[in-house]
């Protein structure tokens, strides 16, 4: 893990894209290459490696890095939201603003509401500062959530703060 970031340091072939930089030799002269995966992570209290995203997915806002990953747990953590996404939108103030999209559980509340309860979970950087409430999640085949379409999603929110 390297400034929050996967780095991996075996014998890579690298697909196209890959971004691959040579390594230390191996201590029996073997070369290696290192694999920057662009996920990032962080080590555990039990000292195990947890995935937390990946880099291009980060939200700049108003010149602050917030990772959608721990919104999002935020977000879905709250009884009135049965499934969410964080993305960034475009913003003229702020570059991007962090948005959630979510399947309402019951009554969809007003983005003020959703703020408010999120304010001890989060800082003030990563609250969401727009909501676009969906009847589904966008899918991939796969069944992960398709993030191009979030976006677009999120560029016509419900509610701006």
């Amino acid at each position: 893990l390297v400034d929050g970031e996967l780095v991996t340091s075996r014998a890579h072939a690298g697909g196209q894209g890959a971004r691959i930089e040579d390594a230390p030799p191996a201590p029996d002269g073997t070369p290696r290459r290192t694999l920057i995966t662009d996920d990032l992570g962080e080590i555990g209290p039990d000292g195990r490696l947890r995935i937390t995203g990946r880099a291009d997915d980060l939200i700049t806002t108003g010149g602050v890095k917030v990772a959608p990953g721990p919104v999002a747990d935020a977000v879905g953590r709250l009884p009135q939201v049965a499934e969410c996404a964080v993305v960034g939108a475009p913003d003229e103030t702020w570059g991007q603003r962090v948005t959630v999209v979510a399947v309402p559980r019951g009554e969809r509340l007003p983005l003020a509401t959703l703020r408010d309860a999120l304010r001890e979970a989060l800082p003030a950087s990563a609250l969401p500062r727009a909501v676009r409430w969906v009847d589904a999640m966008p899918l991939t085949g796969p069944g992960k959530h398709d993030r191009a379409a979030l976006r677009r999603l999120a560029e016509r929110p419900d509610e701006i703060a």
